[in-house]
């Protein structure tokens, strides 16, 4: 899978409107989008360097990394009075490069935090299933149109869609991430009922 940035060129394309008018774009925004392609130059060259130096990779506890995640969460989702639950099995664990894995698990339950409404409910479990290491993300938000579902893991989605809440390059850099480590990130939802976010990485083998 290659990892190449789009060229500002093709940015601005996106962004343009269909009919290929002129589009005349303020400084200070043309300034915003160029500090946003260093960021996410510098995010995909972090996947490059993590498909090339696999050596950085440790047989880690996934739940430790979950613990970790759940004391950084938790107050955000306090706020919402959003009901968070995190649940692994002890002894699990995972071949991984233990900052990158924590980056996607962390972001993904961010996510179900701001798409949860206030009472809502973000349940993340870690379990074994065929020598894979499964977490999944389920909320209880607003859930995904069946018909932007298959593109959320697009590079630029959300600019697409004009929406102005995000890029949409974070999905698509976690699934990037996970794919380094031999895994899987996929996505599954009902609108008005919530999603679900599945991640499998191999488990690790104990010498």
């Amino acid at each position: 899978m290659s990892m190449s940035l789009l060229k500002e060129d093709r940015l601005w394309g996106l962004i343009s409107c269909s009919n290929r008018q002129p589009l005349h774009v303020p400084h200070a925004l043309r300034a915003t989008c160029q500090t946003i392609g260093q960021v996410v130059s510098m995010q995909i060259g972090a996947l490059e360097d993590l498909q090339a130096q696999r050596q950085r990779q440790s047989r880690d506890s996934l739940r430790k990394l979950l613990e970790d995640a759940w004391s950084l969460l938790t107050p955000q989702a306090l706020d919402k009075f959003i009901d968070l639950t995190f649940t692994a099995e002890p002894a699990l664990k995972i071949m991984a490069d233990p900052q990158r894995m924590f980056q996607v698990l962390s972001n993904l339950v961010a996510n179900a935090i701001k798409f949860t409404r206030r009472e809502g409910r973000i349940s993340v479990t870690a379990m074994v299933e065929n020598g894979l290491a499964v977490m999944t993300v389920a909320d209880s938000g607003t859930g995904i149109a069946a018909d932007r579902l298959p593109h959320v893991f697009e590079r630029y989605w959300r600019i697409r869609e004009g929406n102005p809440s995000g890029s949409g390059l974070g999905l698509y850099i976690f699934q990037g991430i996970v794919r380094a480590h031999g895994g899987e990130l996929t996505a599954s939802s009902e609108p008005g009922a919530g999603s679900v976010f599945r991640v499998t990485v191999p488990a690790a083998i104990e010498p």
